[in-house]
């Protein structure tokens, strides 16, 4: 029998893993995204935007993946898109359909500015709002990580009393 407190309990790990690929990816792909890319990633970004707007859950899912998608891509680097795509696996999403980061404005700013990194061409601020993007996502994968642990069962049984002599 599966046990789904796995995949949550690893969450956090895979995001951290998801990170520094993407970090590296965002980092390549600064150099290597085409213009056409980049307006790509604009039109994923403004149709985010609009389904948040709209309160669409599953267009801004996928907006946000197509994204993420297109810088990860950018880096020509299969083997990291690969392996991201694993780490995946074991997301909070996957597991709980109720995980709606797409609506937080904090992770919207971060996408405009990993925008503006990649149009810019500099590799390093890039890294830097995917690395501080993920921090974020993990700091909500943690809680809601150790929100559904299930309450642990003592193995120490407790001695009765001693009364009154």
């Amino acid at each position: 029998m599966f046990d789904e407190s796995v995949i949550i309990e690893a969450a956090p790990i895979a995001n951290d893993v998801r990170s520094h690929i993407a970090q590296k990816c965002a980092e390549l792909a600064a150099t290597r995204l085409s213009t056409t890319e980049l307006t790509n990633m604009e039109g994923a970004l403004a149709s985010l935007e609009a389904a948040i707007a709209r309160r669409d859950m599953n267009a801004a899912k996928g907006a946000h993946d197509a994204f993420h998608g297109l810088f990860l891509a950018g880096a020509r680097n299969p083997l990291l898109v690969a392996m991201f795509n694993q780490a995946q696996g074991a997301r909070l999403s996957n597991v709980s359909p109720k995980h709606n980061s797409f609506y937080d404005p904090r992770h919207l700013d971060q996408h405009r500015a990993l925008l503006r990194a990649l149009r810019k061409r500099d590799g390093r601020a890039a890294r830097t709002v995917v690395r501080k993007h993920f921090e974020s996502l993990g700091l909500m994968l943690a809680v809601a990580a150790r929100a559904s642990r299930k309450p642990q069962v003592s193995a120490v049984v407790p001695l009765p009393r001693r009364t009154g002599r």
